[in-house]
């Protein structure tokens, strides 16, 4: 079933509905993900851009979808995402994106290295190029948000 996250359905509406921590209306329980990773990563956002953030939101709900209906293992899921970014010549959000979800599931820099080696002769030398520095950018930014957090917790716990 589609839903219309315009215009979501009733509670009455259905039966069995359950309220998805991404805020996805879904007649069973979370898909391949579970609900703990979606806490996390929606944690995350959460503490990053805690104002309104409608794209990020939107963003999300397509990700829930697409998890949900997936018949991947959540690692074969994130292995996929990673190597269609650097297909599409993606920039470095749509990595920062991902990155949490894919350490959460065990995506190691080994993985990612491997995943570029296997799509560089379909999508050639400047792709690979370009997502490898694109993705070291967004670690890089990652790092320092989590380096950030961790200056402010530790000057919180000193006062």
């Amino acid at each position: 079933m589609v839903l219309d996250t315009d215009n979501p359905p009733r509670r009455d509406d259905w039966d069995a509905v359950v309220d998805h921590p991404t805020g996805v209306r879904q007649a069973e329980p979370a898909g391949i993900y579970s609900p703990r990773a979606v806490d996390r990563a929606t944690e995350r956002r959460d503490t990053l851009m805690p104002e309104s953030t409608p794209v990020l939101d939107t963003l999300a709900d397509m990700t829930a979808v697409s998890i949900e209906r997936s018949m991947l293992s959540e690692r074969e899921h994130m292995l996929s995402r990673i190597a269609a970014l650097a297909a599409i010549d993606a920039p470095v959000a749509s990595y920062l994106m991902n990155a949490g979800v894919a350490a959460d599931v065990g995506i190691t820099l080994e993985d990612v290295q491997g995943i570029l080696i296997a799509v560089a002769p379909i999508v050639g030398t400047s792709r690979v190029v370009a997502a490898a520095g694109n993705i070291t950018r967004a670690l890089g930014f990652a790092i320092a948000v989590a380096e950030a957090e961790l200056e402010a917790q530790l000057e919180a716990d000193d006062d």
